[in-house]
């Protein structure tokens, strides 16, 4: 999963904003500590709950075409939580409809993985059983490719 954002030079150093996130800026002195700041200020804003529903935009593939963007991937897990999140909203599921899916005991053990994303590979195959086109493959887009 990555998002693109696009950078400005600045007389002390160089600051960034991300195209599909609107609350998602940072800075740095040089490239290297902007796009580690990027990655962290992205991070943030994809795991933080801003409008109750955790509604957070996901990236625009045809962004990639334009070499203008800097690209920041997020870790595996961020990746694996906006998807689900993204995944169920688009189904029209309710958090209790995707916890009956997936033949879990209570709701806050699926609210967890819309929450931290780090699920077992029991988990995961539970998803993928349930909802065979869960896109699964894009939280590891960066990792495997």
């Amino acid at each position: 999963m990555t998002y693109h954002f696009e950078i400005h030079k600045e007389e002390d150093g160089y600051w960034g904003e991300c195209k599909e996130l609107d609350s998602c800026v940072s800075e740095g002195e040089n490239i290297e500590e902007l796009e580690a700041n990027l990655k962290e200020a992205l991070e943030g804003v994809l795991t933080v709950d801003f409008q109750g529903e955790f509604a957070h935009s996901l990236p625009d593939p045809k962004l990639s075409e334009n070499n203008a963007y800097m690209q920041i991937s997020v870790s595996p897990e961020v990746a694996f939580m906006v998807y689900l999140r993204a995944y169920r909203r688009r189904k029209k599921l309710t958090q209790n409809q995707m916890k009956d899916a997936l033949g879990m005991r209570s709701r806050n053990s699926y609210v967890k993985l819309e929450r931290q994303g780090n699920p077992t590979f029991k988990t995961a195959g539970r998803i993928l059983k349930a909802f065979p086109d869960f896109p699964i493959e894009e939280c590891f887009d960066r990792v495997i490719r």
